[in-house]
């Protein structure tokens, strides 16, 4: 059983490193649209929000690229913060 669950872990953790370097443009350029709005973020914690936030309910082997990145594009400042706060309450 332990082995199952550290073997899936590790599957997922290859699945999403491989489709973040994939993004990792996309990431950089709304990082880049954000910190013209003056929030600052690196590609990585815009990830991590991404994940914990955006797709929590989605398993990460069933996520498309086009819809990472349909994402990511939609992102706004204010949804951004909106979540980030709900999450610190």
């Amino acid at each position: 059983m332990m082995t199952e669950l550290n073997h899936k872990g590790a599957v997922q953790m290859v699945v999403f490193q491989s489709l973040y370097e994939q993004v990792a443009v996309v990431l950089q350029m709304k990082c880049e649209d954000f910190a013209m709005q003056r929030t600052y973020v690196t590609p990585e914690q815009l990830w991590a929000f991404c994940v914990s936030h955006i797709w929590q309910e989605h398993q990460l082997e069933q996520l498309h690229m086009h819809e990472v990145v349909a994402d990511l594009c939609s992102l706004t400042v204010e949804q951004y913060w909106a979540l980030h706060s709900a999450q610190s309450s």
